[in-house]
């Protein structure tokens, strides 16, 4: 009878100890993987929402406590887009220069519309387009990545047409979006 008691205090203490190292094991993993300083810029951007300028520039959003936010590469906090059945044409903003993809000799920097995220590349006046990812609904339509004086890359829905062209300027990528919507 004493026994089966002391292989069960037996069996609990090994299973306790065994979860306590699995846990600390995991815990030093997850957070070893990237520095703090590469957590902002690994963390996802979205386009920001409010009105825009007359140009379809860049605007900035402020948030509030409260509400949930997204932090860019560049340090830049933007309110999470509310669902739209209709594109909003201002709804796009320029990311930082040697964002995600910036690798080798040239300047990166990627750019993210309602339509995806494109990342370009500059060397010298030649850009090429290094990565793309459309977003939720979007699928990419046609996609000219260089290298050339100029690329560009069509997102397209069931209801929007996003259209995204890149240039190099001063060695640096260039973007310019006409976005469209179905009903005009």
């Amino acid at each position: 009878m004493r026994r089966p008691l002391w292989l069960a205090l037996v069996w609990s203490v090994v299973a306790a100890v065994a979860t306590t190292v699995a846990y600390a094991a995991i815990t030093a993993v997850g957070s070893g993987l990237t520095p703090a300083s590469d957590a902002a810029a690994l963390q996802v951007s979205v386009p920001t929402s409010g009105s825009g300028d007359a140009a379809g520039g860049q605007r900035n959003s402020m948030t509030s406590a409260t509400e949930p936010s997204v932090m860019s590469p560049s340090g830049e906090v933007a309110k999470p887009p509310r669902p739209r059945d209709r594109i909003d044409k201002d709804r796009f903003r320029r990311l930082d220069d040697g964002a995600v993809g910036a690798r080798g000799p040239g300047r990166s920097a990627s750019y993210s519309t309602v339509g995806g995220t494109v990342v370009a590349r500059c060397r010298a006046e030649s850009v090429t387009l290094t990565a793309w990812s459309p977003a939720q609904g979007f699928r990419v339509a046609q996609v000219s990545r260089g290298p050339a004086d100029g690329a560009e890359i069509t997102f397209l829905s069931d209801a929007n047409q996003v259209d995204l062209q890149v240039e190099c300027s001063n060695g640096r990528p260039v973007f310019s979006v006409e976005a469209e919507s179905a009903d005009g």
